[in-house]
């Protein structure tokens, strides 16, 4: 029956066909109902209809029973976690079991069998900190999923969406798949709890280790540095063009919903936290702008009153860049307002005033403007 279960558990039965493949495999097994883990440890089971990745880790598992006492409680216990419902071949892969695979359990020594039972037991205990019954355990400031983040890029794609991944088991870009799936992505998870000791408090260790993060591609760097990049996705994806550099935050999952771009909205929350370092009166910065429509681009948007007019100030990501502009015509009676930001190089454009500026030197013009902006004559 434990078998069965993790077997069922653990494979898409969704669709009549499907359903029938399982009936019909239980039926294969049946004759071996009696010693069902010698028939999975010394036998090439083949197709029964359930998930074959499942069928290979019953395989390996069997093989462990059978070989060593050790093993069964152990396994018991992985198998009961109410999120991994049976498939733990995430934790046989991280404590070293299938890279031993290529031989019998029967064939490995006692010693061999007590180090591997000893590292099953540190990354089980290390999966039960990170992970609830429900799915990933609740930490402040998202810091679970930007820790991972900042030791590789584990995001599940799905076309141009990718998902920092959800907890609903049966979700495409669920935790529960991510654990079942390829190796490639999951190693990182594997590298982060390889940082983490059980015995102390973890949220500490987690902001160690995104603090310490270096060398990464600014995308990543920029996503790890607040919670909000995160909290923002509704349904925790984001929009990755392949034809532009830009990166799009989703409210929802496509962008005719509400939206805002990845590298302007890490800007926005820089000077937020930062304001009084930035030192950028007399310029007011307003909510994040994001949009609902594609034709028109996510901005950080500053006011600048003079005169009893307003000056809109906004940034925009533009092919690796910042694009900051401002409308000529709210400037028609602003002259000295327009000659400042001329000899900063702004240039004329169509209706507006704009300069291009590299992302790392967007602090230091934005400092450059509100200090002209600050000494201009006084208005009698």
């Amino acid at each position: 029956m434990r078998v069965v279960r993790n077997l069922a558990a653990n494979s898409d039965i969704e669709r009549p066909e499907e359903y029938g493949r399982s009936l019909a495999g239980l039926h294969k097994l049946l004759p071996y109902s009696g010693d069902i883990l010698e028939h999975f440890s010394n036998a090439e089971v083949g197709q029964i209809g359930f998930s074959p990745q499942q069928v290979r880790e019953e395989a390996v598992k069997a093989g462990l029973i059978l070989a060593d006492a050790g093993w069964r409680e152990r396994i018991d216990r992985a198998e009961e976690h109410g999120y991994f419902s049976g498939q733990i071949e995430f934790l046989l892969d991280f404590c070293g079991v299938l890279a031993e695979a290529e031989h019998t359990p029967s064939t490995w020594d006692a010693s061999l069998h007590t180090k591997l039972q000893a590292a099953f037991d540190e990354y089980l205990a290390k999966a039960q900190v990170c992970f609830v019954s429900s799915g990933l355990a609740d930490v402040k400031s998202q810091l679970w999923k930007r820790s991972l983040l900042s030791i590789g890029d584990y995001l599940a794609s799905s076309g141009s969406n990718s998902s920092f991944l959800t907890d609903p088991p049966r979700n495409w870009d669920s935790w529960k798949r991510f654990l079942g799936g390829t190796r490639g992505t999951r190693r990182y998870l594997k590298l982060l709890w390889d940082r983490i000791d059980t015995n102390a408090a973890i949220e500490p260790q987690l902001e160690q280790i995104i603090a310490s993060a270096a060398g990464l591609e600014p995308w990543r760097e920029a996503i790890i540095r607040y919670p909000e990049m995160i909290s923002y996705c509704g349904q925790q994806e984001i929009r990755r063009s392949w034809n532009t550099d830009e990166i799009y935050l989703l409210r929802k999952r496509q962008m005719s919903g509400y939206h805002a771009e990845l590298f302007t909205y890490a800007l926005y929350w820089d000077i937020a936290y930062g304001a009084a370092s930035y030192n950028l009166v007399p310029l007011g910065l307003e909510p994040y702008q994001d949009v609902y429509m594609t034709e028109v681009e996510p901005f950080v948007l500053f006011v600048f009153d003079r005169s009893q007019r307003q000056v809109n100030l906004c940034i925009q990501s533009s092919n690796g860049q910042f694009r900051i502009h401002t409308s000529s015509a709210g400037l028609a009676e602003l002259p000295e307002v327009e000659a400042a930001l001329c000899d900063l190089g702004f240039g004329k454009g169509d209706d507006i005033l704009m300069r291009l500026v590299p992302r790392g030197e967007i602090h230091q013009l934005l400092q450059q403007v509100a200090y002209s902006l600050a000494n201009l004559p006084t208005v009698s």
